[in-house]
């Protein structure tokens, strides 16, 4: 019997294996795996570079958060809930580096310089090794996205991760529409083959969804209807 998909959606979605959500033969190290297997590893690689970016701006910038992951019910998480994450951070644009750390153009303390200029060797490493023409593991993106985060980062001088909103959208859609439905047809032929069930969810990802769960209140029942 064949494991369900329902129309533009998996039972276990790109979002959830990203997060490492859940068990094998859907967890994060079988994903990074098969993209070795396809050799299409540059864009899962990029994506952790960005991750791995984000993670330490956020001890630098404001309003930054560290990671991109949501939560969300039935795990069907997608680009929309990307963009609200980068969308509640602080708008950058035409800010300098020093304007964006602060909020304001007080000089920088010698820790901040020193942690600046450690995301400044790391963006521009990011940028050289996937975002440079004829790279070694150079991302395919449309060329006005490209110029853009180029003359953000080049030209501006500007290190917020936001810096790199289009590109991981675009990145997550190539995964999502050619690396993943091979990925999910793969590992969905792994469990007919042993004739196993979907995997849990990871315990912590269970106890979390409790937890988010608990704090939401439950519907008000209307009064004239409950009669």
């Amino acid at each position: 019997m064949m494991h369900p998909q329902t129309k533009n959606k998996y039972k276990i979605s790109l979002t959830a294996v990203l997060n490492d959500e859940y068990e094998s033969p859907f967890s994060l190290s079988d994903f990074e795996k098969f993209v070795q297997k396809e050799h299409s590893e540059e864009n899962l690689a990029f994506w952790h570079s960005i991750m791995r970016y984000r993670e330490n701006a956020s001890k630098v910038f404001q309003n930054c958060p560290s990671t991109l992951r949501t939560r969300r019910t039935g795990s069907h998480s997608s680009v929309r809930s990307m963009s609200s994450v980068f969308n509640s951070t602080a708008s950058l644009q035409n800010r300098t580096a020093t304007g964006s750390v602060h909020g304001s153009e007080e000089p920088l303390s010698e820790d901040k310089e020193r942690e600046l200029a450690a995301l400044k060797d790391e963006i521009e490493m990011i940028v050289t090794l996937y975002m440079m023409p004829g790279s070694d593991k150079e991302v395919n993106l449309p060329a006005a996205i490209r110029k853009k985060v180029l003359v953000d980062i080049n030209e501006k001088k500007n290190y917020h991760p936001d810096v790199f909103k289009h590109v991981l959208e675009h990145t997550y859609m190539m995964m999502k529409t050619s690396t993943y439905p091979n990925f999910y047809r793969h590992a969905c032929h792994y469990l007919q083959q042993k004739n196993l069930p979907f995997p849990e969810k990871r315990p912590q990802e269970r106890e979390s969804a409790a937890a988010v769960a608990k704090d939401v209140p439950a519907p008000q029942r209307d009064s004239a209807t409950a009669q």
